[in-house]
């Protein structure tokens, strides 16, 4: 049986409220927060073999339906060496069922919180992080859901928190304060938010303690992070897709790396002889690979620029290989327009998260044609997917 809901974009949304006859590759789902409505991993009752191979299937099946693309190398899909506790971090939302509590928001007609005190997909410190934060929330007054909770692994066998308070719930930054302060986390901040074309943002460090970053490596040389700046959730892969990427361009080229974030791809990419620009929105991002660039004397130039505005046509001259690695809504138009009428790029690789934006993408970049797609099983027991499309010039 099914029910359908309408989201304020006009979107169906379909759901299942209860199995008529089980198929037989389905399981049983190992987290009790599933049977409660949690949408964190739908695909647990899944045998995982399967849902591997779903996405890879639906993914090709995307790619040609949406983007009209064809006759492309599929290459297997990659595993997780993990399927279980592999996020490095988790973000959470504190909100009002009755009591404060710390949970999963369920996007349907309405929205609502789904308490958890724990999370499978998580690594184990930070679920233990979870469940004490979980047994803890202050019962203060909150007017809705926004007040986000930020949990990291930080490289260092310990968690990091970072909570993001609304303006109209600043009147509670003590009492969340003390509550982080007892938690025996490594370190925590408290950030306000405010809106920015229409978008919430972070906004000032309004409380912190402790030691609030983030160790990832680069290559074998560790680089120290805010914990706001974008990294892959499965480091056990992350090292994978950056090789891989990696492996398409030759180690002395130029580079353009677009929303680079820290450097993932441009700074290793330096590390092995080659020159990258690294351009990204993110200005901590930028901070932390300018710094770990000087550090260790990396031929990388960082340039913090929001790709979703016009970008200068000299960005993108004398650079035959470029990286494009957007989020899950893909590239801007005037992006790809301006990617697809580049007479300098040779080779192009597409990071993408996001199927659906991906295809679109790709129809839209007319003068380059795909060569092979390799999938990415980034979250296992959930539907998204990680990909690497690889694009050159059109001949003709």
């Amino acid at each position: 049986m099914t029910q359908r809901s309408h989201t304020p974009a006009g979107l169906r949304r379909i759901s299942s409220p209860r199995v008529i006859r089980e198929a037989p590759y389905r399981q049983q789902h190992p987290c009790k927060h599933y049977s409660q409505g949690c949408p964190g991993c739908k695909l647990g009752v899944y045998d995982i073999e399967r849902s591997r191979s779903w996405k890879q299937n639906a993914t090709v099946e995307t790619l040609r339906r949406i983007g009209g693309v064809t006759g492309f190398q599929i290459n297997p899909i990659i595993k997780s060496p993990l399927d279980w506790g592999y996020r490095d971090r988790v973000e959470l939302h504190i909100g009002s069922v009755g009591f404060n509590a710390l949970g999963y928001i369920r996007q349907q007609a309405v929205k609502t919180l789904i308490p958890i005190q724990n999370c499978l997909l998580a690594r184990d410190n930070v679920r233990e992080a979870i469940k004490t934060l979980a047994d803890t929330v202050p019962q203060c007054h909150l007017k809705a859901f926004d007040t986000r909770l930020l949990l990291r692994d930080n490289g260092r066998n310990g968690v990091v928190v970072s909570l993001t308070l609304p303006r109209i719930e600043l009147c509670h930054l003590e009492v969340f304060s003390n509550w982080l302060e007892n938690s025996e986390v490594s370190g925590w901040q408290i950030q306000g938010s405010k809106w920015c074309r229409d978008e919430v943002v972070d906004s000032d460090i309004l409380a912190m303690n402790g030691n609030c970053s983030i160790t990832r490596l680069v290559g074998a040389v560790p680089i120290a992070l805010a914990p706001k700046v974008f990294t892959q959730t499965n480091r056990y892969l992350d090292s994978i897709l950056v090789r891989m990427v990696l492996a398409e361009i030759p180690e002395k080229a130029d580079l353009l790396d677009l929303y680079g974030g820290y450097g993932a791809f441009g700074l290793a990419h330096a590390q092995r002889g080659g020159y990258a620009t690294i351009i990204d929105s993110n200005q901590l991002a930028i901070t932390a690979g300018a710094d770990f660039a000087a550090q260790h004397n990396l031929p990388v130039k960082l340039i913090q620029h929001d790709l979703n505005m016009p970008i200068p046509q000299a960005y993108l001259a004398d650079y035959p290989y470029v990286i494009v690695d957007p989020p899950y809504t893909g590239l801007p138009l005037p992006l790809s327009v301006l990617l697809d009428n580049s007479g300098t790029a040779e080779k192009l690789i597409y990071v993408s998260c996001h199927p659906g934006s991906l295809s679109r993408d790709l129809k839209r970049l007319s003068h380059w044609r795909v060569t092979q797609v390799t999938s990415l099983d980034m979250f296992p027991q959930t539907a998204d997917v990680e990909t690497i499309v690889v694009l050159e010039k059109r001949t003709n």
